[in-house]
C-alpha cells in the first residue's frame, strides 16, 4: 500500500464595516485587526474548495482540482 498526502484548500469570504478616513486607512485598521483575531471569518461564505494529492512512495502529484 502506498502513502498518500491529499491537501485541501478553502477560500472563505467575509465583509467588515468599518469606519475611517480613506481606503488605506481602513484596508490597514481590517489588516491589523484580521492579524489581532479581531476579524474572523468563521463562518464566512466559502466561495470555492480544491483538493490535491501527492503519493509519497512515487513523487506523483495532481493538479489542484475543484470539486
Amino acid at each position: 500500500m502506498k502513502k498518500f498526502f491529499i491537501t485541501v484548500e478553502e477560500t472563505v469570504v467575509g465583509s467588515f464595516e468599518v469606519y475611517a478616513d480613506n481606503m488605506e486607512k481602513a484596508l490597514e485598521k481590517v489588516t491589523t485587526g484580521y492579524i489581532n483575531c479581531e476579524y474572523v471569518l468563521e463562518p464566512g461564505d466559502l466561495t470555492a474548495k480544491k483538493i490535491m494529492g501527492e503519493c509519497e512512495d512515487t513523487g506523483e502529484t495532481t493538479e489542484w482540482i475543484d470539486f
